[in-house]
């Protein structure tokens, strides 16, 4: 039988260019009692590593955890998360920061995906369940960039079977032309078209992947026919170019 704690010790997970550590104030991170040395542990040698390990990971009333860019939070049990806090992965314009699990994660987590510009970008969903509504709403500070001549949102996925010049195609609340939808959420493991303002982060809150996430390639039947597909990764853990292509 586990004894559960009451853990108010604040951590903030660190990157490799951070010198000195965060800490701030956390409310009722619970652990379990057979991992609360490891974890004690992990937390002195953060100045010495990147990673931070822990069998189990449970959020309790108003706990939260950030992860810093550059990063990393590997739980190799299961992650719960209390509806009232926060775990937060984050990136800037250098590193990107990682949360990866081996069991299953309940509750909602965060993933702060820096865009250092106002150019338009290739973004996938790392968490499920993101409303695309609600991600564009001038309220959560995405600062997606709307038309002024159709209206439409600076957020687009490519549908092959429209018109060609029609392809991309964007969320509007009041579609009248092809290439414009009431888009809900975001699919997991599908790429986006995405434009800011200017250089800011977008924020996804949502459920984790717990299982491997599949997406369907169209393939192409007649000659001359030209299908796209944008995939990315559905997971708040970062992948390197050169890891994708080497696979």
């Amino acid at each position: 039988m586990y004894t559960y704690y009451n853990y108010n010790t604040p951590i903030s997970i660190l990157s490799k260019q951070t010198t000195l550590i965060n800490i701030f104030v956390l409310k009722s991170l619970i652990v379990y009692k057979k991992i609360m040395k490891k974890i004690i542990y992990l937390i002195i040698c953060m100045l010495l590593a990147n990673v931070t390990w822990s069998q189990d990971l449970h959020l309790g009333s108003s706990a939260a955890i950030t992860t810093l860019p550059g990063g990393c939070v590997f739980v190799g049990g299961d992650v719960s998360v209390d509806a009232s806090a926060s775990l937060t992965t984050t990136s800037d314009a250098t590193a990107s920061g990682s949360f990866i699990v081996s069991g299953s994660t309940t509750g909602n987590i965060t993933y702060k995906r820096y865009i250092e510009d106002n150019n338009w970008h290739l973004v996938s969903a790392p968490v499920k369940s993101q409303s695309i509504p609600s991600f564009v709403d001038a309220a959560a500070g995405n600062a997606i960039k709307v038309s002024s001549l159709t209206g439409s949102h600076a957020v687009a996925y490519y549908q092959n079977t429209n018109t060609a010049g029609m392809r991309w195609t964007y969320y509007n609340d009041s579609p009248t032309l092809e290439n414009q939808e009431i888009l809900e959420d975001f699919n997991t493991g599908q790429g986006y078209s995405m434009k800011r303002t200017a250089a800011g982060d977008y924020t996804f809150t949502g459920t984790m992947a717990n299982a491997d996430v599949s997406v369907t390639i169209p393939k192409i039947t007649t000659d001359g026919a030209h299908l796209w597909s944008a995939i990315g990764n559905p997971f708040p853990s970062f992948l390197t170019v050169s890891e994708i292509s080497a696979a």
